[in-house]
C-alpha cells in the first residue's frame, strides 16, 4: 500500500540544541533527555517517551540535555505532509488518505520492547541482504501499525465517520445508503463528498468492500450454503450476489466455497 526505503537508522546520546527545518521525513523514538520541542504552534516540555513523525521542511526548535537517548529512522521514497487535521501527518503517495499522529506517547513498560525493535532494524541494515532489508522494512511497518492503532479508539466525530459507523453496524445490509445518510443529517450527495474526502472512496465503494469482506468470512469460516450467505448479506436473489461477488473477485461464490472449504460444496 505504501512504498518507502530506509536511508539510515541511528542512536543519539549527545546533547543538542537545534533550530531551523527538518531536512528529511523520519520517525523519531524519543526515550529521554528532550528538554523542549516546538513545531507548528505545538510545544512539548520534558515529554515522556514517544514517537514523533517529522516532515521534510517542517520548522523545528528544541533542545536535548545530557541524558538524551533516542533513535532516528530517516526514510526515502515516501512523502509526509502536515495534515489539516491538527496533530496529524498524511502519507502523500498512498492510494487513499492515511493519517498518523504527529506525537504518540509510549507507556514506560513498552519502551524496552521498542528499543529491541530498533536494534533489530539497525542490525538488519548493517548486513543488507534482501532478506535483512525485508526484515528492516517490516520493522518500520510495525511502527506504522502501532501509530495507526494508537488513534483507532479516538475516531474524530465527523459526518463521514458517523456514516461509516452506521454502515459497519448494518451487518444485514437492511438499510439503503440514503437512509443511513439521513440518520447523519445529510443528503446522500453531500455526505458522499465528505466521505470521499475523509476515506478516499465513496460510501458505496466502502460498503461493497465491507460486504465482500463479510462474504469471504462466511465462505471461508462457516458451513453456510451460498444461498444463505447471499441472504445474510441482504441480497434479494442469489444471482445478484453471484454477479457482485464475481465482479469484485473474478470468481463465483461456489468456486470460492470449493477453494476455502477444501472441495466441499
Amino acid at each position: 500500500m505504501i512504498h518507502f526505503a530506509i536511508r539510515s537508522i541511528s542512536l543519539h546520546r549527545s546533547p543538542e540544541r537545534f533550530t531551523g527545518r527538518y531536512p528529511f521525513n523520519a520517525i523519531l523514538f524519543v526515550i529521554s533527555g528532550m528538554k523542549y520541542w516546538r513545531t507548528c504552534g505545538r510545544e512539548l516540555t520534558s515529554p515522556p517517551p514517544m514517537f514523533i513523525l517529522t516532515v521534510d521542511g517542517q520548522p523545528r526548535d528544541g533542545e536535548y540535555g545530557p541524558d538524551r537517548e533516542g533513535w532516528i529512522i530517516v526514510l526515502d521514497e515516501i512523502r509526509f505532509r502536515l495534515s489539516s487535521r491538527r496533530g496529524f501527518v498524511e502519507i502523500v503517495d498512498s492510494p487513499g488518505p492515511i493519517q498518523l499522529p504527529l506525537f504518540t506517547p509510549i507507556p514506560p513498560e513498552r519502551v524496552p520492547g521498542w528499543q529491541i525493535e530498533f536494534e533489530r532494524i539497525q542490525a538488519a541494515l548493517q548486513t543488507p541482504t534482501w532478506q535483512n532489508r525485508f526484515r528492516a522494512e517490516a520493522g518500520v511497518m510495525n511502527i506504522f501499525r502501532h501509530l495507526a492503532d494508537s488513534q483507532a479508539d479516538t475516531l474524530h466525530d465527523t459526518p463521514a465517520a458517523r456514516l461509516k459507523t452506521l454502515i459497519d453496524q448494518d451487518v444485514r445490509f437492511s438499510e439503503t445508503l440514503s437512509q443511513l445518510s439521513r440518520k447523519c443529517g445529510y443528503t446522500s450527495d453531500h455526505i458522499r463528498s465528505l466521505f470521499h474526502d475523509e476515506y478516499g472512496m465513496s460510501p458505496n465503494t466502502y460498503r461493497s468492500r465491507r460486504r465482500l469482506a463479510l462474504a469471504m468470512e462466511l465462505i471461508a469460516n462457516s458451513r453456510l450454503p451460498v444461498k444463505e450467505v447471499s441472504a445474510r448479506l441482504g441480497f434479494q436473489h442469489v444471482s445478484a450476489f453471484s454477479a457482485a461477488f464475481r465482479r469484485l473477485t473474478g470468481a463465483s461464490p461456489l468456486a470460492a466455497v470449493r477453494q476455502f472449504r477444501k472441495g466441499s460444496t
